[in-house]
């Protein structure tokens, strides 16, 4: 049992039910201390009985974690914040949220205290707009059959894209040939995921496209495809969201509390997506600077630290200079970002073959970087089938 950090919460609701005004108010949890599921539906019961008593309009609203594996449903309450405050108090809860003008508060209920948690719509998930997607995926060509290895391969790639998600084998025919086919399915609120890893699977197979189906539209995405128009056809409406994530934040902070802010998140290195536009003069030194320069970092699911140069520039990199900077990430450690997970999992394979395109490098900005990167992944395997031949012809001189 778990309770939600109230600062970082997000919130499942139907937006067309909800009002300009109002409170977030739950009861799970009294006193801030975890509950068992049975207790906090009993308060939870109470609570809505209570807002009827009051004739409170109210409905369902859910904080949950981000990730959301812990949630606390509540109540999106139309009312004064002093009552909403006072009811608070009364079901022993430490803070209730307050939305006015789309921004997005946590207030104590003890004294009222508030703390700004910018826009509201930013942290609002509607789970209309979660939607079932299903990625159709034959064999690699020529061949009509899948190896044990490039099922294998498969799921890592769609893992790279996709948090949760079911594969199921099934037997497809296209042009009359019959050939294995994985269904890939997954709900999700981006569609540009599935997009993005159709896209990947499509060089992966070497296909002429990857199908993807949705709410009973069918669409093949190959190399032409326009991602932009594939979200038309599926009549899907992305949810809004604020160019500025830092802005709505600050956007109702003045003088030195708006100063001590951005200066906060200066220091905690939250500010590349921060507008230069909302600073001001009196701002911290060298914030305006950091902010006009394009900043570089790689992100990887296990939070690993990488070392990378450079660590920005005035203009977007070069070929060459991207190049640089993916085979020198840590110091070139294992041949650089490129090539360090094959040589780390060479120890676990029979056969370097096996991991010819366990990585792939490709970028819609620069068309030429797969080429060369699958050109050094075709001679990494070369030279790996060469140095375990000698090690195998070592060792066999050493048994005679």
């Amino acid at each position: 049992m778990h309770t939600i950090d109230h600062h970082t919460a997000v919130f499942q609701a139907l937006s067309e039910d909800l009002p300009d005004s109002f409170c977030i108010l739950t009861a799970w949890n009294p006193g801030d201390e975890a509950a068992w599921p049975g207790p906090n539906q009993q308060h939870d019961q109470a609570l809505a009985v209570r807002l009827k008593e009051l004739a409170l309009p109210h409905v369902r609203v859910t904080a949950l974690s981000p990730d959301e594996t812990r949630a606390e449903p509540g109540w999106a309450i139309t009312c004064p914040l002093d009552q909403g405050l006072k009811l608070g108090r009364e079901f022993r809860q430490e803070s209730l949220y307050r939305i006015e003008d789309g921004n997005l508060a946590l207030v104590r209920c003890k004294d009222g205290g508030q703390t700004p948690l910018g826009s509201f719509a930013a942290r609002l998930r509607n789970p209309r707009l979660r939607r079932l997607f299903t990625i159709y995926l034959g064999s690699p060509q020529p061949r009509a059959r899948l190896l044990p290895t490039e099922e294998l391969d498969i799921r890592v790639r769609a893992a790279r894209f996709l948090d949760s998600f079911t594969i199921t084998r099934a037997e497809g025919f296209f042009r009359s040939q019959a050939e294995d086919t994985l269904l890939i399915s997954v709900a999700t609120d981006d569609p540009s995921k599935v997009i993005a890893l159709a896209g990947e699977l499509l060089q992966y197979t070497g296909q002429e496209g990857v199908g993807v189906s949705h709410n009973g539209i069918f669409q093949r995405v190959t190399s032409w495809s326009d991602p932009e128009f594939l979200l038309r056809v599926w009549e899907f409406t992305p949810p809004e969201e604020d160019p500025d994530p830092l802005a709505a934040i600050l956007r109702n902070i003045k003088g030195s509390n708006r100063r001590m802010m951005i200066t906060d998140y200066w220091n905690a290195g939250k500010l590349e997506e921060l507008d230069p536009a909302h600073l001001d003069d009196e701002t911290e030194p060298g914030l305006r600077q950091f902010l006009e320069l394009i900043h570089y970092r790689i992100v990887d699911e296990y939070s690993t630290e990488f070392s990378i140069t450079p660590e920005s520039s005035e203009k977007p990199l070069a070929l060459g200079e991207l190049v640089g900077l993916i085979d020198t990430t840590n110091g070139g450690e294992y041949g650089g970002l490129a090539l360090c997970y094959n040589g780390q999992n060479l120890q676990e394979w029979t056969s370097p073959e096996t991991l010819r395109n366990f990585t792939t490098v490709n970028s819609p900005f620069y068309p030429d970087l797969f080429d060369h990167y699958d050109a050094i992944h075709e001679q990494w395997v070369k030279e790996a089938l060469e140095i375990q031949a000698e090690r195998q012809e070592t060792e066999e001189d050493e048994d005679d």
